[in-house]
């Protein structure tokens, strides 16, 4: 009763403000509001119902209602494009909306780092020898391709020694990239599944080395070796589920079972995974393989669910509609950020002034075992039969 007294109370309270405005369409409909959700100290939704009412009519009386709520507005936008239903997310203390990625990454200190994003006190930055494999989802139109693109780029920058493979089976996201001679974009199945299996071998010898050296992780100057990173755009494309007669099955098959082993096994190799999807579920990363993505970013979920699936918790679906806006989980500590904003020109020019430094490392890439065949002497076997 006494909850149900206090929830009564709160809609009482945002009826009243939003009676304040006024507001009314075109056969006299009033907002109603439907739902409060107080989150937290700092975050208050008002779900409204807004027939005849767009969100545009309440962008118009934002100052009239700040003043009515008593609260600061974060955002106006239609509930999961349902254009009958408006959202007001409320905030005593607000993120920036937007901030650049050339503002934040001066930020980062140390080699093979980048800017997770800013903060209500600080901007954080992380890096790779501490959080080895990541893991970035987010809705369609929450901005997880920007945050994917700005992560990687910051990782670029800040090092030296460094590959980067990326998969990119929409063939267009990640083009921008292959301008570096140190970056290899990926766009088939069977291609990155072979790949995947170079990278494994290539793990398997440095551990042969470390072994050989009494060392127990890499130090790229020391070894004079690279830290590899796989970036894969959309994995749900190579670790979705198939059947067993479609043409990818065998090679999606060979690039989970790779996954899987560099998950658990590659991170003193100085090799790393960051995934980037929309959702998480079994049918678009394997269960063994998210248990080992300790660095999380996600941006707004459009459910509860999804945001367990990546959090434990609910925080993402309830973050305001803001691009780039996201929850940063780190071994059990979460922190609502602003991820930097990084237009296509800025990434095409940082990429531009990044090909002189890689070109004079002259990097070696891994090859595919298809590369290493046609570079190899003739197989003088055909089918079991020697060739006369």
């Amino acid at each position: 009763m006494i909850a149900g007294l206090a929830t009564y109370k709160l809609l009482r309270k945002y009826q009243k403000a939003l009676d304040h405005l006024d507001l009314k369409s075109g056969l006299g409909h009033k907002p109603l509001v439907i739902n409060v959700d107080s989150r937290d100290e700092n975050r208050t939704r008002i779900l409204v119902k807004s027939t005849g009412l767009g969100e545009d009519r309440y962008k118009s009386k934002l100052d009239d209602l700040r003043a009515s709520v008593g609260q600061k507005i974060e955002s106006v936008t239609y509930f999961n494009k349902d254009n009958r239903f408006v959202e007001i997310s409320l905030a005593h203390k607000l993120l920036e909306n937007k901030v650049n990625y050339a503002d934040l990454i001066g930020n980062v200190k140390k080699p093979f780092s980048f800017v997770v994003g800013k903060s209500q006190n600080n901007v954080i930055t992380e890096n790779l020898e501490d959080v080895p494999h990541y893991l970035i989802a987010g809705s369609t139109g929450g901005g997880k391709s920007v945050a994917f693109k700005s992560l990687l780029l910051g990782l670029l920058e800040t090092s030296k020694r460094i590959q980067l493979y990326i998969f990119d089976f929409k063939q267009v996201e990640m083009n921008e990239f292959s301008v570096l001679p140190n970056v290899q974009v990926i766009k088939d199945e069977h291609e990155a599944s072979l790949l995947l299996e170079g990278v494994v071998k290539e793990m398997n010898k440095r551990y042969k080395m470390f072994e050989e050296r009494k060392e127990k992780k890499i130090s790229p100057d020391r070894d004079k070796l690279s830290r590899i990173i796989i970036g894969i755009d959309e994995c749900s494309d190579l670790l979705g589920k198939v059947k067993k007669n479609d043409p990818k099955f065998e090679s999606m098959e060979r690039a989970k079972r790779c996954l899987n082993e560099l998950s658990r096994k590659a991170r003193a190799s100085g090799i790393h995974l960051i995934f980037a999807t929309q959702k998480v579920d079994v049918n678009s990363i394997d269960t063994q393989i998210q248990e080992n993505l300790e660095g999380r970013l996600s941006l707004r979920m459009n459910t509860i669910e999804n945001s367990v699936r990546v959090l434990q918790n609910s925080m993402s679906y309830y973050l305001p509609s803001i691009a780039g806006r996201a929850i940063w989980k780190k071994g059990a500590s979460y922190t609502e950020v602003q991820c930097p904003f990084l237009s296509d020109d800025e990434l095409n020019q940082r990429l531009d002034a990044l090909k002189e430094k890689f070109y004079e490392e002259e990097v070696t890439m891994i090859k595919t075992e298809k590369e290493v065949v046609k570079d190899a002497e003739p197989d003088p076997w055909v089918s079991g039969e020697k060739v006369n």
